[in-house]
């Protein structure tokens, strides 16, 4: 379970790197305080439950990335630091859960097809952001619903396919 501790961690620090790299360009100084306080915060609080402190920042990070949003900040980064922090707060989660878990024959093999899957998630949320950031698009309602069901079933099919050849 280091693994998951350590990639958790790295998610935190590369969410905060790009918050900061987000509001920095638009003179928005007073959130450098802010992410070293949420950065601290997670430091101090490890006697708590990760899950908690991580929904928290997660929390807290959705509504600093939605004020970068209101002001007009760039959006890839603010997108790569969600995607990124949503995935510290899933790989907490799955601390919690492993944790009971003693078995290092399941144990291993499932902590391995985890962060795949959720590698695979992630980039595949992330470029579909970043694309649809790109595109500017004026279909009616309808018509933008059912290419966005075409391919969110694509998406799925494309990763359990993945997940079936096991890559």
């Amino acid at each position: 379970m280091k693994m998951h501790s350590i990639i958790a961690e790295l998610c935190l620090a590369i969410s905060a790197l790009c918050l900061g790299a987000a509001y920095m360009p638009g003179r928005y100084w007073l959130i450098i305080p802010v992410l070293l306080v949420v950065i601290l915060i997670r430091r101090i609080t490890k006697k708590w439950p990760p899950f908690w402190i991580s929904s928290g920042l997660l929390a807290v990070y959705i509504f600093l990335a939605a004020m970068g949003v209101a002001v007009n900040l760039p959006l890839q980064p603010i997108l790569l630091g969600c995607v990124t922090a949503l995935a510290g707060w899933e790989l907490a989660g799955f601390e919690r859960t492993m944790a009971g878990n003693s078995c290092p024959e399941t144990g291993l093999p499932l902590e391995k097809h985890h962060l795949q899957s959720l590698a695979a998630t992630a980039a595949a949320g992330l470029s579909l952001a970043l694309i649809s950031s790109y595109l500017d698009l004026d279909y009616p309602f309808g018509v933008t619903a059912l290419l966005a069901l075409m391919a969110m079933g694509g998406l799925t099919f494309g990763i359990q396919y993945l997940m079936e050849k096991k890559l």
